[in-house]
């Protein structure tokens, strides 16, 4: 009996003994505590982050359902400062602000001071609308998820929206770079199609987020710009094919996706009437024929009559098409019925029932009905690019003399 128990309490002991020597087997596997191999890591880190004379490519995704698209950065690293580039107008701009390496249950990288660039998405403001007290949904801190074996890639993850995003060992300059991307942004088409599975798959590109469809299904994917095209935040399958972008050819009538197995998109051009309702366009007096000024200053006149003056004039697609406006502190639309002639004409009919904010009381108050009776006719439109153009010229078929044009780029009236 007494051997019984002799065996039965080393059976019982045996597992607490295995343990023991599997712990100390593993604390055999360091020579460093974890607090100080984290202290290494992220010294080696810096180490790489700093060595990229032209800096690293950071491609960035706020939000985590990704609905704005991503924006590409550069970005150098100094030993305590990080200096970034976007895709401003002005390709050489820059902004220098501070950067932090530390363990927060693990490596992360954190831009902690402000910087107009690399916060534009983090950034809240008072309102309740998007980009508000919550900003874009976007990071500032993330958490450094590996190096690749040759430090050319670094891969991050939010740690506010869970993004997974890649940094690039740049090859040549910022500037060079972002007036690429710039282009590419300015030209690329946004609409293809292309052949798939016994069905036509057609691509359209808006703010950011990509939509494939067919007649029997839609995909959505968000995509940054690049210097070569748009590259998706993951790729795309949709009847049997993976797209994992699709490259920017210029004035092509046809393109290929970016991937191992690259297909051809045909590149579909809108009719020009289309893009004029369905984009924003920006009306100045400067580019108004003499005829249609005359109509143009009797609405000048009302809302100096108000002590205002006029800041912009818009065609727009907000609740419907309306030429919005504002007066001193005011605003208000006008708005319109259109009817589609052909792919190169528009007829606009005045419908003061769709006008929102004050757009009734300065047609009934400061002369906008003048606006709506010269622009309540058919125009033809002639644009300046059949991909994506920035200006259209309006000419009035009933009176070719009242003539004016709109851009793309935002301007005063």
């Amino acid at each position: 009996m007494k051997k019984n128990n002799i065996i039965l309490f080393l059976l019982m002991a045996l597992p607490t003994l295995l343990m023991t020597s599997c712990l100390k087997d593993q604390e055999d596997l360091f020579d460093d505590s974890a607090s100080a191999r984290t202290t290494k890591y992220l010294a080696n880190i810096k180490q790489v982050l700093t060595s990229a004379e032209n800096g690293w490519l950071f491609n960035y995704y706020p939000d985590r359902d990704q609905s704005y698209g991503g924006q590409p950065y550069v970005v150098k690293f100094k030993d305590d400062t990080v200096i970034a580039y976007a895709d401003t107008q002005d390709r050489s701009y820059s902004e220098e602000s501070y950067y932090t390496l530390k363990n927060e249950d693990g490596p992360v990288l954190m831009f902690d001071t402000y910087n107009s660039l690399l916060h534009m998405y983090s950034t809240p403001t008072g309102s309740s609308s998007a980009g508000g007290y919550e900003a874009y949904d976007g990071d500032f801190i993330f958490i450094i998820m590996g190096v690749s074996e040759d430090k050319n890639t670094i891969t991050l993850k939010g740690n506010r929206t869970g993004n997974i995003m890649y940094m690039y060992r740049m090859t040549g300059s910022a500037e060079d770079y972002m007036t690429k991307v710039i282009e590419v942004e300015d030209n690329m088409p946004t609409n293809y199609s292309f052949e798939a599975g016994g069905e036509t798959v057609k691509v359209a590109l808006s703010s950011g987020t990509a939509t494939f469809s067919t007649d029997t299904k839609e995909v959505k994917q968000a995509y940054i710009y690049t210097n070569e095209g748009i590259e998706f935040y993951e790729p795309v399958e949709i009847n049997g094919q993976t797209l994992n972008g699709i490259k920017f050819g210029g004035e092509a009538d046809v393109t290929s996706s970016i991937g191992d197995n690259p297909i051809q998109l045909k590149v579909v051009f809108l009719p020009i009437n289309e893009i004029f309702v369905n984009n924003d366009w920006y009306l100045s007096y400067a580019n108004l024929s003499d005829g249609m000024k005359l109509y143009f200053d009797q609405a000048i006149a009302g809302s100096k009559a108000e002590g205002e003056t006029i800041g912009t004039m818009a065609f727009t697609i907000v609740n419907g098409f309306s030429l919005y406006f504002t007066s001193g502190g005011y605003a208000g639309a006008l708005a319109f019925d259109v009817e589609f002639i052909g792919e190169n004409k528009v007829k606009l009919t005045y419908n003061e029932a769709n006008n929102y904010s004050n757009g009734t009381w300065y047609y009934n108050n400061a002369n906008y009905n003048y606006v709506t009776y010269i622009l309540s006719t058919t125009f033809t439109l002639t644009a300046n690019s059949k991909i994506r153009p920035t200006i259209i010229s309006l000419v009035d078929d009933n009176n070719p003399d009242n003539v004016f044009y709109v851009t793309a780029a935002a301007a005063a009236f």
